[in-house]
């Protein structure tokens, strides 16, 4: 089974996309008026789609930040919310701050979501025939905590807690025989430390500057979870300006998890390389490398060409025997918000496994 969702409206309303802003003016010595926007400033979008899986639905979001040239992590809140016609519903609000003059900075994402999903099994030896139907619902919370060391530095704590629960699933299948880990729902939450240096010169849509991020996160009975676990990541981006508003940004990831892990928690190859379906591929460790070259077309429009390859494996020692798997794609960025520079891409990737569209906001990576 194949899903495939057709966007038939999006970003209708944005296009001004700012709204109470307020400016403040520098002036030269020689008189002139330098404008320095400050202030609050928000973008709204509709979207409206169709799947297979999904049926007809709707709804929207906003991306709510504070405006200033200066600062190029701004606070932020991003709402997204839709519903469909088969009872499938999203929303996610997502709040990020800083303090004390970007000496703290706190991020925070509380997540509703009853979707659609499939299970083809754990490791790459999987075929089209595996595929279980599934929808599980979750409500969770994640918070990230940094305090700032030095320089772009920042190191701090992350927390998860979220509740899932098993609303539907294929009758006779390995799900419904309750043999995974996690194939009942359940409560997990997890606590670790995270560290992250943060150079780049946009949050949204960088051209310049690096994120590596490193953090690990132990779930456990103590903190109120059903599954004793850990997961660690180890996140490396970096992005290079070729010449006017030419990029070129790569990604480097790695995940270790072990212990008890839900199926429906285990690394997901098609979550990061766009091609594979993020449901397909899934297991304990993962490593994979990617690009992406970014250049402009004509006004608010640009474009992305973009590929990359990784392994999956049971453990770190079964990468070394594992087959690569290779996606690679083009798209295209529609900038609703210039001025921050919030694209809406539509992206299509390629891989052993067909294709997958991609109609989503904001940067792959």
């Amino acid at each position: 089974m194949h899903r495939t969702i057709l966007v038939l409206s999006i970003v209708i309303a944005g296009w001004a996309g700012q709204a109470f802003t307020t400016s403040a003016h520098i002036h030269s010595a020689d008189g002139d008026t330098i404008a320095h926007r400050t202030g609050w400033s928000a973008s709204f979008f509709p979207v409206l789609f169709y799947g297979p899986d999904l049926g007809l639905g709707g709804g929207g979001g906003t991306v709510i930040s504070h405006v200033d040239s200066g600062n190029p992590r701004p606070p932020t809140i991003s709402t997204v919310a839709f519903y469909t016609t088969k009872n499938k519903a999203l929303a996610v609000v997502s709040p990020s701050f800083t303090a004390r003059r970007g000496a703290y900075e706190i991020e925070a994402a509380l997540k509703y979501s009853s979707f659609p999903s499939s299970f083809y099994g754990i490791g790459v030896n999987v075929e089209d025939d595996d595929e279980e139907a599934y929808t599980l619902e979750e409500v969770g919370l994640e918070i990230e905590l940094y305090r700032r060391v030095c320089c772009e530095l920042r190191a701090g704590l992350q927390y998860e807690i979220a509740h899932d629960g098993m609303r539907e699933f294929d009758e006779g299948g390995v799900i419904a025989s309750r043999a995974l880990i996690g194939a009942r729902g359940g409560r997990r939450a997890g606590l670790g430390p995270a560290a992250a240096w943060d150079s780049r010169d946009n949050r949204f849509f960088p051209t310049r500057g690096g994120w590596y991020q490193v953090r690990g996160r132990w779930y456990r009975d103590e903190l109120g979870s059903e599954f004793n676990f850990h997961d660690v990541r180890v996140d490396l981006r970096q992005y290079l300006p070729l010449r006017t508003n030419h990029v070129l940004a790569a990604q480097v990831l790695g995940v270790q998890q072990a212990g008890e892990v839900p199926f429906s928690e285990l690394a997901s190859i098609g979550t990061y390389l766009r091609g594979i379906d993020p449901e397909r591929i899934r297991d304990r460790s993962l490593a994979l490398l990617q690009g992406e070259y970014r250049l402009p077309l004509r006004g608010r429009v640009s474009g992305v060409v973009f590929g990359g390859g990784g392994l999956v494996g049971r453990s770190l020692k079964g990468l070394e025997t594992s087959s690569p798997l290779w996606a690679a794609g083009f798209g295209l960025r529609v900038a609703f918000d210039p001025v921050r520079r919030i694209n809406f891409r539509f992206d299509v990737g390629f891989s052993r496994y067909g294709a997958q569209p991609y109609f989503q906001f904001q940067e792959a990576f």
